[in-house]
């Protein structure tokens, strides 16, 4: 079993006590969506962060009908000044808006991001620590990655394959392009430089492919093979996890296809075949 949750917390002043200014330097992103059972671990491994830099803890909560919000708020009252939460009145998703780049993203202050939904989580304390550091150092790379594994609604690890061998390496700039990459969410830290999207973006159905190819214009993606992998949850509550496997793939296609058209609109010719 692999689990975090009964991990003792420090306290807020103990966190922020490590840390070499006060200004956000990454934004931590929570979204998620009836996942009463699982958030509090998702959150749990975002606070064992040990980082020499300041953070921010973004929840955005859409419109849960379980008791999301109430633990949300829980921890939000033991940490005010780590935790922000977004809470909207109705369903957003529903009504075709991306809660990420809609609501949270505009409320990041952090000048790195790094993302996790409530149903997964971090394992490794240093995860951002590394990875944060190695972007300050390298200007060149744009985002930093590192292994997942899956774990079941019980904690107990499925497989330690969630992420081809393909993917543990680094990728340049035009592979990231190109959607070769294939980050995952909560495995992701990328630098906070996406300040728009374009149409074609809003009609995926799987953002972290495109999300990678537009952090691509701006340079290279690292894999860091030292940070303890992050677990990837399968559970019946899942969005994509529970899809038969024709359906992931009509998914994925259907987001590569809109890749392409913005990619041809501008006329990149190389990124859209």
């Amino acid at each position: 079993m692999i689990s975090i949750a009964n991990a003792p917390l420090r306290q807020e002043q103990e966190i922020r006590q490590s840390w070499d200014s006060d200004a956000p330097v990454l934004s931590m992103v929570c979204i998620s969506y009836n996942h009463a059972a699982f958030i509090a671990q998702t959150l749990t491994g975002f606070l064992q962060q040990r980082t020499h830099f300041p953070f921010e803890i973004i929840c955005y909560d859409d419109c849960s009908t379980d008791n999301s919000r109430e633990i949300v708020t829980d921890f939000q009252q033991r940490y005010p000044s780590l935790i922000k939460t977004i809470f909207p009145d109705e369903n957003q998703r529903s009504k075709g808006f991306k809660p990420f780049i809609d609501f949270v993203l505009p409320q990041c202050k952090g000048a790195y991001i790094a993302r996790c939904e409530g149903d997964d989580y971090w394992v490794d304390p240093d995860k951002v620590e590394k990875q944060v550091s190695f972007l300050q150092q390298h200007p060149q790379y744009v985002l930093a990655t590192h292994d997942i594994h899956t774990v079941d609604e019980h904690n107990q690890l499925i497989s330690t394959g969630h992420l081809a061998d393909f993917y543990k390496k680094d990728f340049n700039s035009k592979a990231l392009r190109c959607g070769w990459a294939g980050p995952v969410t909560q495995s992701i830290l990328f630098r906070n430089v996406l300040k728009s999207f374009p149409p074609e973006f809003r009609k995926t159905y799987l953002g972290d492919a495109f999300l990678a190819s537009l952090l691509g214009q701006y340079g290279d993606a690292k894999y860091m093979a030292d940070i303890k992998p992050s677990m990837y949850r399968i559970h019946s509550g899942g969005v994509f996890s529970p899809l038969a496997l024709s359906d992931k793939f009509d998914m994925q296609a259907y987001s590569f296809f809109w890749m392409y058209k913005y990619y041809k609109r501008i006329g990149m010719d190389e990124e859209a075949r």
